[in-house]
């Protein structure tokens, strides 16, 4: 038996959204020092189109900076889904999804260091579990030390298109963190990701990102 529950405290805030192929984008507050983390001139960045800042849509603010979150707003198997479908098939939260009582989604943060900058880089992506791996992550949604608990087989569950090699099923572990955060990706499958993931990308590539998620 599964239930969809809602993460406790989560202050990551859906800022703004573009579309590349098939897939809308949002790019995120950086939940993990709950403030805006900028990445611009000071670091010599040096492009030919810098983002200067960008529109939150929870406070309405203008904030400088570069994004360093951005994520699809559901696993890929749900955006191929009609209205009608969803519906009928399944069920859609911030955080978690079920489709057809047979596929069960987590939403975690795939996180890459800037290494010219202390910060961090994260893809907000869902990762298909098994439905014991999922039943098990509701049971312990709201339970203080959930995080001794050991990580948790998935596959990525969204294509990431700035990549050459396809991103959907690719192998990672989900590894839970305290209670009001996101759980954490780690790459096992072969792929850039695991590259970036283990030796970092630099802040101009956050720029370089930024700039093609908001393309018009």
């Amino acid at each position: 038996m599964f239930t969809l529950v809602r993460l406790i405290a989560e202050r990551e805030g859906y800022l703004s959204s573009r579309t590349l192929p098939e897939f809308r984008y949002s790019a995120l507050l950086n939940q993990r020092t709950d403030k805006v983390m900028t990445v611009g001139l000071a670091y010599g960045i040096n492009c030919s189109r810098m983002m200067d800042s960008y529109s939150c849509r929870i406070c309405g603010q203008i904030h400088s900076g570069v994004p360093l979150s951005w994520g699809p707003d559901a696993p890929d198997m749900w955006a191929e889904l009609s209205i009608d479908e969803q519906a009928a098939r399944g069920e859609l939260g911030t955080d978690q999804a079920v489709i057809d009582a047979s596929h069960f989604f987590i939403r975690g943060r795939l996180e890459i260091p800037v290494t010219d900058t202390s910060d961090l880089f994260a893809w907000l992506v869902w990762v298909e579990v098994s439905e014991d791996s999922f039943d098990n992550m509701s049971q312990l949604w709201t339970v203080a030390g959930r995080e001794k608990t050991p990580p948790y087989d998935g596959q990525l569950s969204n294509r990431l298109a700035l990549y050459s090699e396809p991103t959907l099923g690719l192998k990672v572990k989900l590894h839970t963190r305290p209670v009001g955060e996101r759980p954490f990706v780690e790459v096992v499958g072969d792929h850039q990701l695991r590259y970036e993931q283990g030796n970092g990308i630099s802040a101009h590539r956050v720029q370089e990102i930024a700039n093609l998620l908001n393309r018009d």
